[in-house]
């Protein structure tokens, strides 16, 4: 499945879609709770003292407290909606995969036997037609074979072709007369 390199056990991925949807759904209610309390916490309670002032970001050019539990709580959010989106996702892929899977068994099972799923066996196949190899004639009443190219005669010898000597596969004794070959080193020449 999915190819020679890569080998998807589609009811892993499924069960895991599953269990992230079920911790999802934990992590939904918590965040909701946590929203709930974020949102009755008024700057008030804090106080206007010295710790008042610093908790609610008075003394501070970064914010307060109740600006940084929102930001939290936005990012916890984030996390939520894109880790629903990927299991989402991996669920649609091993369906997907699975209905692929499916056609692609269903047309395997329809080649070779025209279409019926239930025989294994395969159609028979129209021979393979070669044209004839044409055959020199000398049939009076067609010409000769190769009169009109007669360049595809295997006997052909191109006039313009130039010609070797009459035996240039024999070897030709060396003229060297006076001169004796030794066993290393090279001929001395006798006077």
């Amino acid at each position: 499945m999915a190819g020679t390199g890569v080998q998807i056990d589609l009811d892993t991925v499924e069960a895991t879609a599953k269990k992230i949807h079920g911790l999802l759904d934990e992590l939904t209610t918590a965040t909701a709770k946590l929203n709930a309390v974020i949102q009755q916490v008024q700057p008030s309670v804090y106080g206007t003292d010295a710790l008042g002032k610093a908790l609610t970001g008075g003394s501070s050019s970064v914010g307060g407290l109740a600006d940084h539990q929102k930001q939290v709580l936005a990012g916890i959010q984030d996390y939520l909606t894109n880790s629903t989106s990927m299991a989402q996702n991996l669920t649609l892929m091993c369906q997907r995969h699975r209905t692929n899977d499916g056609e692609q068994a269903a047309n395997l099972k329809g080649i070779g036997n025209n279409g019926d799923t239930t025989s294994p066996t395969l159609p028979d196949r129209e021979p393979i037609r070669t044209d004839p190899t044409p055959t020199p004639t000398d049939d009076p009443t067609k010409g000769k074979a190769y009169q009109d190219d007669p360049t595809k005669d295997p006997t052909y010898k191109d006039p313009t072709a130039p010609t070797l000597p009459a035996d240039s596969t024999k070897k030709q004794p060396a003229n060297d007369v006076g001169v004796q070959r030794g066993a290393g080193g090279g001929g001395h020449q006798l006077i």
